[in-house]
């Protein structure tokens, strides 16, 4: 009995904090009505007192209620800052605002569509290839460049000494790491073209691409760095292109903090900068197309046997991903049941080929990860082998040229997730794939 009367308490608790502004409401309201309908009876000996309880309760109501609204949440980041500087304050004094051991956890903890959307001035992003970006913030970009948003990006130089040699101390031969860079310049070049194209914007921003011959040390995307409330996410590179996780961080504009070091290290990497040249020869007369893995993507449902879309399902903190692309499945997370017994899917993903006269499909890569294993078949003709590994070091990278065809195409990867039947929890088999298909085409 006692157990149950302590639970009850901490419900009644729980529910008062839930609902605190609406509480304070009705005590004022209440207070108010009690004090207003006292005045009916003026010759009652309780008139009184009853007005001063209920001017009394009427007062606690209000202030209850500005607190909530108003004071509650600046005292408490006032008390977070000072017990902050207690407990960090190296990083408080630095401005270092969260600190992740790689991209996946900061992309998690804080998606870059929203550090974008609170963009007044500019965005700045330097990086290696920025194919990511040339991908998965395509749209994005061009609605901030429409709004008034002036937008640079600095990428490696394909051509440059540094690619080369970045290329030469990579593990294996599988990734093109200079394919990927001119894949990237084509897209936002491509992006550029279609911005400058939109009529009816007075205040259009500048869409700026320039390319560098600097080794590159770390990547960012800088936030109005310029202005007070300025804000940057910045990763470390490891040297020469290794492929290892990335130590990323998160930092706002505090006087001498690393903001203000990274802010220009920034700018001295984009004044040694090249912009990059008109366009005009060859490069007018090739075109790319690159897909990855997310929201276009469906599973069939079996059951109901029809095609869904898929989601970003739930990962390990072990596995790699395949930039500007996601993790997918039927559901962001599945049962303890089917973690247990394992499962098999099917997903699609249906593209056009618009392929021109004169023209020829020059590239095309296919760049798969997958827990546990996979096979795929594009337009209904299937690749011999098989492919798994959510964790190595590179993707496989798989030709699929002679699998295409002009017009309509269609990729299906077919999964199996193995059973584990002594599993705890659906994080211990979790299920997933993860794409990045690249086709470059150009004419004869």
């Amino acid at each position: 009995m006692v157990k149950k009367a302590k639970s009850e308490s901490i419900n009644i608790k729980r529910w008062i904090k839930e609902r605190i502004i609406f509480v304070s409401l009705v005590i004022f309201v209440l207070g108010t009505v009690i004090f207003v309908g006292s005045s009916f009876f003026p010759h009652n000996v309780w008139v009184a007192p009853l007005k001063e309880f209920a001017t009394i309760l009427a007062f606690v109501g209000i202030v209850s209620l500005l607190y909530e609204l108003f004071l509650r949440e600046f005292t408490f980041q006032e008390y977070k800052e000072a017990l902050e500087e207690v407990i960090n304050p190296d990083a408080v004094r630095l401005g270092i605002k969260h600190i992740f051991k790689d991209r996946g956890e900061l992309s998690r903890a804080l998606p870059a569509e929203k550090l974008f959307r609170g963009a007044r001035e500019e965005i700045y992003f330097g990086g290696s290839t920025l194919l990511s970006v040339s991908t998965a913030f395509r749209e994005l970009l061009k609605e901030k460049a429409l709004e008034g948003v002036n937008i640079r990006l600095l990428l490696l130089d394909p051509s440059s000494e540094i690619v080369k040699l970045i290329i030469k101390q990579q593990a294996t031969k599988q990734i093109s790491f200079q394919n990927e860079i001119q894949t990237a310049i084509i897209l936002l070049k491509k992006l550029k073209q279609e911005i400058e194209a939109e009529t009816g914007f007075k205040n259009k921003g500048s869409f700026v691409i320039h390319t560098t011959e600097r080794i590159p040390t770390y990547s960012f995307v800088a936030v109005d760095s310029h202005l007070h409330g300025g804000k940057i996410q910045a990763d470390l590179h490891p040297y020469l292109g290794e492929n290892l996780s990335r130590p990323s961080f998160y930092l706002l504009n505090k006087e001498e903090g690393l903001f203000q070091h990274i802010r220009r290290m920034n700018e001295v990497n984009w004044t040694k900068s090249q912009p990059l040249p008109p366009e005009g020869g060859q490069e007018a007369e090739v075109k790319t197309l690159v897909l990855v893995s997310g929201r276009e993507d469906c599973w069939y449902d079996s059951v109901e046997n029809k095609w869904k879309l898929a989601v970003p399902c739930t990962v390990s903190s072990q596995w790699l991903g395949i930039k500007g692309a996601l993790w997918v499945w039927s559901k962001e997370l599945i049962t303890l049941e089917e973690a247990r017994s394992g499962c098999k899917k099917k997903l699609r993903r249906s593209f056009d080929l618009p392929l021109e006269e004169g023209m020829r499909i020059s590239e095309a890569n296919l760049y798969l990860r997958a827990e546990s294993v996979c096979v795929f078949e594009i337009n209904n003709k299937e690749y011999p082998e098989k492919f798994g590994g959510s964790d190595l070091p590179h993707p496989y990278v798989i030709d699929i040229t002679s699998y295409l065809d002009k017009g309509k195409n269609e990729m299906i990867i077919k999964t199996t997730s193995f059973a584990k039947p002594m599993a705890q929890s659906p994080e211990e088999n979790l299920p997933g794939v993860i794409y990045r298909l690249e086709l470059v085409y150009r004419t004869n």
